[in-house]
């Protein structure tokens, strides 16, 4: 019995072989919040620099297995998994300029956490910063359609998810904003 997860990141086997299995949490590199792990499939969403993750509704609470109650329970609620997963919590900017400026010192004070890691060369840095370029363009092309999400003590000092509703609500986050954490 075997199962692999998107990039090969959580694997398990059993047999000789078998190996623990690895799960890795994406924390803001600012605030160190967690804001998505790989137990959610990461997709390419066309612009570089961030990724899309589908979510879905899910019933939280009321039963014994997973909000799961034959007879029923008031107590259930119906939560997007991403959002509950983080505690993301949505957060508005008044108009674009405003965003704009939130954006600005988030792309500076990111250039400097990537400066400071050792396991981000020079070409990483420069990468993020020409990566906003097109961050930005998404946003400002995508404002109406567009929710956006802080971490649970609302420290907008560090990064965001973007969301827009489809069929379910996609998330996208910025991948150099989030520093990988293996567990």
């Amino acid at each position: 019995v075997g199962a692999r997860h998107l990039h090969g990141v959580i694997s398990c086997s059993s047999g000789p072989e078998a190996q623990p299995l690895t799960m890795i949490v994406y924390n803001c590199r600012i605030t160190g919040h967690e804001m998505i792990s790989d137990s959610y499939a990461h997709e390419d969403c066309g612009v570089t620099g961030l990724f899309k993750v589908r979510s879905q509704f899910v019933t939280e609470g009321g039963g014994p297995i997973a909000g799961v109650d034959e007879e029923g329970d008031d107590q259930a609620e119906l939560v997007n998994n991403v959002e509950a997963a983080a505690r993301l919590q949505e957060f508005s900017f008044d108009n674009k300029a405003q965003f704009k400026e939130w954006f600005k010192g988030l792309a500076q004070a990111i250039r400097k956490k990537l400066k400071e890691d050792p396991d981000v060369d020079q070409a990483g840095v420069k990468a993020w910063m020409s990566n906003c370029q097109g961050i930005l363009k998404w946003v400002n092309d995508n404002w109406s359609d567009l929710q956006f999400y802080t971490n649970p003590d609302f420290d907008i000092e560090g990064t965001m998810a973007f969301a827009i509703h489809q069929e379910e609500k996609d998330f996208y986050f910025m991948s150099d904003t989030l520093k990988a954490v293996k567990f």
